[in-house]
């Protein structure tokens, strides 16, 4: 069986590769841009990429599937409304308005971290004509 898997993540978090867990083991790490073919005796395989802090869902794979590692979008516009409102928390000389900016930026961070746990990654199938 031969899977090819695609990472397609963009800028964000480009510095860092991602790990590819076949059935829950550690078996490759993908720079952006990167593809990689997998190659095993099983009919199917379970997959997941992780990177720090943040995983997408696991996905189940058959024969001569295409993946596409992509970031999830509300996972990115969470993030940078977070970085928008803690940037303009120190543009304003308002101390109230200051905290109320700081503080919802905070929030909106911390809630991009908790839903971005298991789902910032979006694995995504497509047909090898998309290609």
């Amino acid at each position: 069986m031969k899977v090819t898997v695609k990472r397609n993540t963009g800028v964000m978090g480009g510095l860092a590769r991602i790990s590819l867990f076949i059935d829950d083991e550690e078996k490759l790490k993908l720079k952006n841009n990167e593809e990689q073919m997998i190659v095993t005796d099983k009919d199917s395989i379970v997959i997941q990429a992780k990177q720090l802090l943040f995983a997408s869902k696991p996905m189940q794979l058959h024969r001569d599937e295409y993946v596409e590692i992509k970031l999830s979008q509300i996972y990115l516009s969470l993030f940078w409304i977070a970085i928008f409102c803690l940037f303009l928390s120190m543009m304003i000389y308002d101390k109230l308005l200051k905290f109320i900016f700081a503080a919802v930026g905070f929030i909106i961070m911390i809630i991009a971290t908790v839903y971005g746990s298991n789902r910032c990654f979006i694995l995504e199938k497509t047909n090898r004509e998309d290609r």
